[in-house]
């Protein structure tokens, strides 16, 4: 059995799949030719930013929160956080400067801030981060009711 998983395996990194999601490998036979061309990856790159999984409010939903819209528009409405609350921010957009709203889940709410999981604060990938109560870009809180 554990020959098969492993053939499995190693077919799948040869067709550039990953057993972890959002994760691709790429398999070069010559490690100095390049896979795709920086058109394709361009494109690829396009994509997967505007993909509508890529978004936070799309992993809240996964995650079971009850949201929905952009999380610019989400108002929050409890002082308090439990795990499993949102987290919402703004930032300001790099080339326009206009806000752009942000929401994350909350894994454990601590003394000083929170440990939190989000997707796209780096494009599109799911990452875990800590968030300090003095972090100038928290708005409130939000609790699906």
């Amino acid at each position: 059995m554990n020959h098969v998983l492993l053939l499995w395996v190693v077919s799948a990194a040869a067709f550039g799949m990953s057993l972890i999601p959002n994760k691709t490998v790429v398999v070069a036979s010559n490690p100095e030719t390049p896979v795709i061309t920086q058109q394709e990856k361009e494109i690829l790159d396009e994509t997967a930013t505007s993909s509508l999984s890529c978004q936070c409010v799309t992993y809240l939903q996964e995650r079971g929160i009850a949201i929905r819209g952009n999380a610019l528009d989400a108002q929050p409405n409890v002082d308090s956080p439990l795990r499993g609350d949102v987290l919402l921010l703004v930032y300001k957009d790099k080339h326009t400067g206009e806000p752009v709203g942000h929401g994350v889940f909350i894994e454990a709410p601590l003394l000083t801030g929170d440990w939190i999981s989000e997707r796209n604060f780096v494009a599109c990938k799911d990452t875990e981060r800590f968030i300090p109560h003095d972090d100038p870009h928290r708005r409130g809180y939000y609790r699906a009711i």
